[in-house]
């Protein structure tokens, strides 16, 4: 426990040469700037090999994506505050958690493309995480409750980027469709794979990923859309719990999710779902010049 005068020194243990996680530790570090310094070890730069403690650190607590059981039986040994920002729990450990209210996520994606006029609905995120199963059985539950039913696309390592499964099923789905993505590189697969197979996007398929990450979505032709996710938010949330645990004080061990912000709206959404194609051009045309005086 922090003594009175220490300066927190507080090992951050995740991967940040993505936008998700740079930006957690942005939002921890904004915490730490508003209250006194901190002294913060960060690494290493990729997720995999975080399955132990930094060599001849000795800190005051852990902020982390602790997905390894290593890792976290090292953590529960060491009886060190900590506090998880992983979007999938270690069977057994029960320090607190922060992270995307994923429940919210899958209603705004849902509700984005019914408000477009879209009755045709899809899916497609991993088989092989914990969380991307249980994302798409929510995004399922909110199609049902506006008497939907969506197709939905599992898939196993390797496969989003061989497109060998992706493309027929992408061709089989009823146009136009709306396409929800887990994640914004597998939103990329399927603009890039809907555009080699001669599938118009966004007036045949609307693609929105789950997740927005400003430098590749816009590196996408047409650009993605993409959920705005919350990740500066948790990270100064976490921040904030593993600063309460330090000085001693009990906080919650369930998880605290924080609610996405909002969609930016990109080329890849830009679109109504019209199924006639001869007022395709007309709708271009109102939309295009809707403010205009007549």
């Amino acid at each position: 426990m922090l003594r009175k005068n220490d300066i927190p020194h507080v090992a951050i243990l995740m991967g940040i040469p993505d936008d998700w996680g740079r930006k957690i530790v942005k939002g921890i570090i904004s915490y730490a700037n508003n209250h006194g310094s901190w002294n913060i070890w960060i690494g290493p730069q990729t997720p995999e090999g975080i399955d132990e403690l930094p060599a001849d650190w000795c800190g005051h607590g852990v902020i982390g994506r602790i997905v390894s059981p290593k890792l976290s039986k090292i953590l529960s040994e060491s009886a060190l505050p900590v506090v998880n920002v992983a979007d999938s729990k270690v069977e057994g450990f029960t320090a607190p958690c922060v992270r995307t209210d994923d429940k919210i996520s899958t209603r705004l994606a849902v509700d984005f493309f019914v408000k477009r006029g879209f009755r045709n609905i899809a899916f497609a995120g991993p088989s092989f995480l914990p969380n991307a199963r249980w994302y798409s059985r929510q995004f399922q539950k909110v199609l049902a409750e506006y008497g939907l039913t969506g197709s939905v696309l599992p898939f196993d390592r390797g496969e989003i980027v061989s497109r060998k499964k992706l493309i027929p099923w992408l061709q089989a789905l009823p146009k136009p469709v709306g396409i929800l993505a887990y994640a914004q590189g597998i939103g990329r697969s399927i603009v890039d794979s809907c555009m080699e197979v001669g599938i118009q996007v966004p007036h045949d398929a609307a693609v929105l990923s789950g997740s927005y990450e400003e430098l590749l979505c816009h590196a996408c032709r047409p650009a993605l859309s993409g959920i705005l996710l919350p990740t500066e938010q948790i990270g100064y949330k976490a921040a904030e719990l593993l600063h309460r645990m330090m000085h001693g004080e009990d906080v919650p061990h369930e998880t605290t999710f924080i609610p996405p912000l909002g969609i930016k709206e990109l080329l890849s959404t830009d679109t109504l779902a019209v199924e006639d194609t001869v007022l395709v051009p007309l709708v271009r045309y109102l939309q295009a010049h809707a403010f205009e005086p007549i």
